[in-house]
């Protein structure tokens, strides 16, 4: 069996400097006039041509960050990102017995999108209340999926 190859098409959990950089002032700005606070943070220990750690994982990325990087880093070098701004949600029902089979193939139909990379970025709800609870904990999925929703 041939192995499937992870592929990030949607681009999320990661970003090159120059998103990076875009990301960070929009969130500033909308840090100023919102209730919750929007935030990136690295996924991995950031190190220099030295091997000297610039930047911690799970240290949060601002501007002063940012330009740091600019000056150890080429303009498209990936780099392993959190942000409440990303992830996938998914809306089904899974307790109704007409939706069971139907949930459970979607969701394994999105978790294997780009073979498995976005495992980790989803997050799986059984109703609208649910998902503006994510919203309410500060989390905006970049991407929402509506499965079966009994009426």
């Amino acid at each position: 069996m041939e192995e499937q190859k992870q592929l990030n098409i949607l681009r999320i959990g990661i970003a090159n400097l120059y998103e990076l950089e875009e990301l960070v002032k929009a969130f500033r700005l909308m840090n100023q006039y919102s209730k919750r606070r929007r935030f990136i943070v690295s996924r991995e220990d950031l190190k220099d041509t030295y091997g000297n750690i610039i930047v911690e994982k799970a240290h949060d990325i601002n501007i002063s960050v940012v330009k740091l990087l600019q000056r150890n880093f080429k303009p498209d070098t990936d780099f392993k990102i959190f942000s409440s701004d990303e992830g996938i949600a998914i809306v089904t029902n899974t307790e109704s017995p007409n939706a069971k089979e139907f949930s459970s193939q979607l969701i394994a139909t999105i978790e294997g999108i780009g073979g498995g990379i976005y495992k980790p970025f989803i997050d799986t709800v059984s109703s609208f209340y649910e998902l503006f609870k994510l919203f309410e904990k500060g989390l905006s999925p970049k991407l929402v999926v509506v499965g079966y929703i009994p009426v």
